[in-house]
């Protein structure tokens, strides 16, 4: 299930941030064993090598007039199951996991 998160900051400024929450994904799928928290060592030992890596910018990067490594996250792609988050900053870990399932439903 989504959770949307809306934050009103200040009156004019507007961020929604949406989790993703992890109990929508099958245990029997490859991305159930993957965790927030986990870096890309361990998401690949899990997952294989993602079909696609990306970089995408952050509301940081528009927001703040200082770059910082968290103005954009790695997403590493993977064809049919979905996608996975990490931050740039010193962790570079798993921030966000994105189910879509397709895979496993076709089977």
């Amino acid at each position: 299930m989504n959770i949307l998160i809306k934050l009103i900051l200040s009156g004019s400024v507007f961020s929604t941030v949406v989790i993703t929450g992890c109990s929508n994904i099958p245990e029997k799928s490859p991305m159930s064993q993957v965790k927030s928290g986990m870096t890309r060592g361990e998401v690949i030992d899990i997952l294989d090598a993602p079909n696609d890596v990306s970089q995408e910018k952050t509301w940081r990067a528009d927001l703040i007039p200082w770059k910082t490594d968290n103005d954009y996250r790695t997403v590493y792609s993977y064809e049919g199951l979905g996608s996975i988050e990490f931050d740039r900053g010193g962790s570079k870990v798993v921030q966000n996991i994105n189910y879509s399932g397709v895979k496993e439903e076709q089977k």
